[in-house]
């Protein structure tokens, strides 16, 4: 079989995963566990049975082999492993960007990461403009950001304590930012080789 129509099935098996885990995210708060796993052994299949290239996102193609596959989605997974851990993401965010690191490897594992933070801060700025409470909310979050910053710089001067699980009770379902993370990602590759 042609590498173009290996690649073709495994991109179209991405966006449909992506797609999925977008629509489950939106509607109930949480991305499925099943969703997750398949996306990585799609990832490490493609990057295992396409020739061996520069990667399938660039204009070169090819699978990054399945050791590279792999080190993408373990090293993604052990980093933000401390994120979950802190309550900054879910269990489910965590889990679906490490089995995107199963595509793009360990060499795009930081770039990954950056695009999914930008689109992140783009969808939650937007998400505040749009709301109905907007200068309030910006005032808590300008409120919420003063105290994680002095929690930081100072964290016995017993002052007030951030609380990230209470924080807000809106709050805004990350499949999208990490879906846009990625296809930012990959016209990044795709443009950049």
């Amino acid at each position: 079989m042609n590498k173009s129509y290996i690649f073709l099935i495994f991109a179209a098996l991405l966006l449909a995963g992506l797609a999925y885990a977008v629509w489950v995210d939106s509607a109930q708060r949480k991305i499925s566990n099943k969703i997750c796993f398949w996306l990585f052994i799609a990832g490490l299949c493609m990057n295992g049975l396409l020739p061996k290239g520069a990667g399938a996102f660039t204009r070169a193609g090819g699978g990054l082999g399945w050791l590279d596959s792999m080190l993408g989605a373990v090293g993604l997974l052990s980093l933000l492993w401390f994120a979950w851990r802190a309550r900054l993401m879910g269990a489910g965010d965590v889990k679906l960007i490490a089995a995107l690191g199963a595509w793009v490897g360990w060499q795009g594992a930081v770039p990954l990461l950056l695009f999914i933070a930008i689109s992140g801060g783009a969808l939650a700025f937007a998400r505040l403009s749009a709301s109905a409470n907007r200068v309030a909310n910006f005032r808590i979050f300008s409120m919420n950001l003063q105290t994680l910053f002095f929690q930081w710089v100072a964290p016995d001067s017993g002052g007030a304590k951030l609380d990230l699980r209470q924080v807000s009770a809106d709050r805004m379902p990350y499949a999208w930012a990490i879906t846009a993370g990625m296809l930012t990602y990959i016209t990044y590759s795709y443009k950049a080789s």
